[in-house]
């Protein structure tokens, strides 16, 4: 954690070096919460209801297994006094085996979510960068900074005119 705020630090330090230099060349600096713009964006919740529409299936099915494997679970407890040895071990068996499944699919859909998740917020960002790069470009900024950024005036953000151009 100590070398990371060294790290994060220099980086810091460097940025304002930079943005000085360029200040006193008479270049212009501004800078960009990419955040705030996700934050805000109508599009991340499109692309999070695209993403229930796409999963909801496999989610049900999961939420069915798990109640499944709940039914046998009681059924186990209920009925265990009752069942013969080989019944009750079958179910033991069962129980173990859908309880298996049932992680499985919970890690897979986990991990397909979230690699699909990042995949669409990935072409959200690319979006959001060129967005970033057209203003620059169209207001002859030098230099827009996204992170490791302690204080910047309200004169260099740039957020809320990528904000209304993404819309």
């Amino acid at each position: 954690m100590l070398k990371y705020k060294k790290i994060l630090t220099s980086l810091v330090m460097l940025a304002m070096v930079t943005a000085t230099n360029l200040s006193a060349q008479g270049s212009t600096v501004a800078y960009v919460e990419v955040q705030k713009i996700l934050a805000k964006s109508s599009r991340v919740k499109l692309i999070e209801k695209k993403m229930k529409r796409e999963f909801s299936k496999r989610e049900e099915e999961i939420v069915n297994k798990g109640k499944e494997l709940e039914r046998l679970q009681q059924k186990y407890k209920k009925d265990s006094v009752v069942m013969t040895e080989k019944e009750i071990k079958r179910l033991e068996r069962d129980i173990i085996t859908r309880g298996r499944d049932l992680k499985n699919m919970q890690s897979e859909f986990k991990e397909d979510f979230v690699l699909r998740r990042n995949e669409e917020l990935g072409k959200l960002q690319k979006e959001i960068r060129e967005v970033i790069t057209t203003i620059a470009k169209e207001e002859k900024i030098d230099m827009v900074f996204e992170t490791a950024v302690v204080f910047y005036s309200n004169k260099v953000d740039i957020t809320d005119k990528v904000l209304r151009r993404m819309k």
